[in-house]
């Protein structure tokens, strides 16, 4: 069976141990290349112009805490798509009231960070599979939000 394709994927969450921990656990990942992570909206702005990943993995503090204009989280996922529509936003919440808004506010896929250790990486192969399916052509359908 042929392996599916990579996935490149873009990481901004704030400096600290959030943001190691996700990019040493990406990098474990078969089929994941992080091309950029970001420690601000700025910097996350930036990447998706210039590297124009499939995936953005958004920690939900940096979006509320670096929205130097005091952008909601809605608005920040709202530009951020608006800077690379085909990106997949993977939200990263603290809480079931974070989740809910960044469900209404377009994220598509949104995981709150006490199941990341199961979730992600779910998250991540079926993106992988979508991939592998735009390869060959094919549509496909986002998926659930969980």
């Amino acid at each position: 069976m042929k392996p599916h394709p990579s996935v490149s994927v873009l990481i901004a969450a704030p400096d600290g141990i959030m943001s190691s921990a996700l990019r040493t656990f990406l990098n474990t990942q078969p089929g994941v290349h992080v091309t950029a992570q970001a420690s601000s909206r700025s910097e996350a702005e930036q990447a998706l112009k210039n590297q124009r990943p499939e995936l953005l993995v958004l920690d939900c503090d940096l979006a509320e805490r670096n929205s130097e204009d005091g952008a909601s989280l809605a608005d920040t996922i709202h530009h951020l798509h608006g800077l690379h529509a085909s990106v997949h936003i993977i939200l990263l919440v603290n809480s079931l009231q974070q989740k809910q808004a960044a469900l209404e506010a377009g994220a598509n896929q949104v995981i709150l960070k006490g199941n990341l250790d199961v979730q992600l990486p779910q998250t991540i192969a079926y993106y992988r599979s979508l991939a592998s399916v735009v390869h060959r052509g094919k549509t496909f359908a986002l998926p659930p939000h969980s």
